[in-house]
């Protein structure tokens, strides 16, 4: 009896120290291996895929919006059509974003958008700059190395026509708290108005969303060091494995 208890015991400690090595080397590898994830809330997703080179960075997101204008309206359509290819040389990273159409029962690929991201030696963003210079995003942060301003101005026919500024505040934890947003009129003046989004209830499990960051649509995502369940008015209902890593796919 003594015998098997010891064997017990030593069993439910082995079992223990596998499944915390397990979990280290996940935790480890974790977003490297993330295969894609869900856009949107609880409510309506769509599923990205993502491609990943031998260093673990991104160069394939498939799937994307694609904007349709028919009879006069403006529809913004989520297809696996759409699809993302960067390109990393030195601090510069390229992103072409490609739309696959489909007519005479052939494929053609149409680029709709080309972006050069510009970081720095510890891989941050500092600039962003898309088709040709006329859409310019620029990006601060404070010594922790958490964003804390973005600064979007948009040129057209060459002039500085309308400038978008957003504020970031973060919690102790360093998870984002709030994003204070303002744009421009025509003009290029600030009105006094500003729309303050507010995020809240955070898990314990690391974000999966860093190596995003890349994409304006996963940006709000990829700030904190956990995940917010609950943005405004939209919540979302998250599912783990069994490290405790969130599962966005």
């Amino acid at each position: 009896m003594k015998k098997n208890f010891i064997i017990l015991v030593l069993c439910l400690i082995w079992g223990s120290c596998e499944k915390e090595k397990v979990c280290d080397s996940e935790l480890r590898k974790y977003p490297s291996d993330v295969t894609g994830y869900q856009y949107g809330d609880k409510n309506e997703t769509f599923d990205f895929e993502l491609k990943y080179d031998d260093k673990g960075r991104i160069i394939k997101r498939i799937g994307g919006v694609y904007s349709d204008i028919s009879n006069g309206y403006l529809m913004q359509i989520l297809t696996k059509d759409v699809y993302d290819s960067i390109i990393y040389k030195g601090n510069t990273i390229k992103i072409f974003n490609c739309y696959r159409e489909h007519w005479n029962s052939k494929s053609h690929i149409r680029t709709i958008k080309e972006t050069t991201i510009t970081v720095d030696d510890n891989g941050l963003i500092t600039k962003k700059n898309s088709n040709n210079g006329s859409e310019v995003i620029e990006y601060d942060y404070n010594d922790l190395g958490l964003l804390v301003k973005t600064f979007k101005t948009i040129y057209i026919n060459g002039y500085n026509d309308w400038k978008y500024q957003r504020l970031f505040t973060y919690s102790s934890l360093n998870n984002l708290k709030s994003v204070e947003s303002v744009s421009s009129d025509i003009n290029g003046k600030f009105p006094s108005d500003t729309i303050i989004s507010v995020f809240s209830d955070y898990d314990n499990a690391p974000n999966p969303f860093k190596k995003l960051r890349i994409f304006d649509d996963a940006l709000i995502r990829s700030l904190s060091s956990n995940n917010f369940k609950k943005y405004d008015d939209m919540e979302w209902i998250f599912n783990y494995d069994d490290c405790g890593n969130v599962k966005f796919y």
